[in-house]
């Protein structure tokens, strides 16, 4: 994930990630002249560290406030907060014990947010 930053080495400028997100997106509205694209953001992972955290708290909101303003017919969803607790800690009941994979009942709050931007399109 360009996102995290490795524990030596330089972490991928955070600019070039979010230029490359544009170039795909830019690509994709190339291809699909009429489509309507959804950018889902950036969730939370167990196994971010606390700069990782913030690159993508970052990413995100330069994302959805430029990044999908930039282009016609792309939409951000944002649901990163519903997948943390009041401490910002990941929430139990919707992570594996990895802390990456989501179990059934986080599956179904991500499905829930795509299918409602599907639905706003009709």
């Amino acid at each position: 994930n360009a996102l995290n930053v490795p524990k030596s080495g330089k972490a991928v400028p955070l600019l070039d990630v979010v230029y490359d997100v544009e170039k795909l997106i830019y690509d994709l509205t190339l291809i699909f002249k009429n489509a309507r694209i959804g950018v889902y953001n950036v969730i939370p992972r167990a196994f971010n560290t606390v700069e990782t955290r913030h690159r993508i708290a970052i990413f995100n909101d330069i994302f959805s406030r430029h990044g999908v303003k930039a282009f016609k017919n792309v939409f951000w969803i944002k649901q990163y907060w519903e997948f943390v607790d009041h401490n910002g800690y990941l929430r139990k009941d919707l992570y594996g014990k990895d802390g990456l994979h989501l179990k059934w009942k986080g599956k179904r709050l991500m499905d829930k947010a795509i299918f409602d931007f599907q639905e706003s399109y009709f």
